[in-house]
């Protein structure tokens, strides 16, 4: 029926649609956060990370170290999922290079990370992206 709404009990459980999620830039602010509730709604959540120092540590969270400007790291974290989840960003904002800050993510990171995902979601037909951006 056009225009009518769905109650609680016709809509598809989201768990049975989406179970295995991975989430780059799980070490950012957004990303973590993402990343820990999808677990916390029951799904089965991939945390994708330089640096395995930053990665959180919860129970049912799979971390892998990698890099998403390496298309071959991006390839073996997207195969298998259900879903994923494109948080990467700039860790440093411009104002704060030009005071001196010293920049930890490489500035193209979004546009060449967010290509690697999208040319693996292609290559391992993963239907379901989600992007974050700031």
């Amino acid at each position: 029926m056009v225009g009518s709404v769905l109650g609680p009990a016709d809509r598809p459980d989201i768990r049975r649609l989406i179970s295995k999620v991975v989430v780059f830039g799980a070490t950012g602010k957004a990303g973590r956060t993402v990343a820990l509730n999808l677990l916390a709604a029951g799904h089965q959540v991939t945390a994708f990370g330089r640096n395995p120092a930053d990665i959180p540590a919860y129970q049912g969270l799979t971390a892998i170290v990698g890099d998403a400007l390496n298309a071959a790291d991006v390839t073996s974290a997207v195969a298998g999922q259900d879903a994923v989840v494109v948080s990467l960003g700039d860790s440093v904002n411009p104002i704060a290079l030009m005071l001196g800050a010293k920049r930890t993510t490489p500035p193209n990171i979004c546009e060449v990370g967010t290509a690697n995902v999208i040319a693996a979601l292609k290559a391992a037909s993963v239907a379901r992206l989600i992007c974050i951006t700031s």
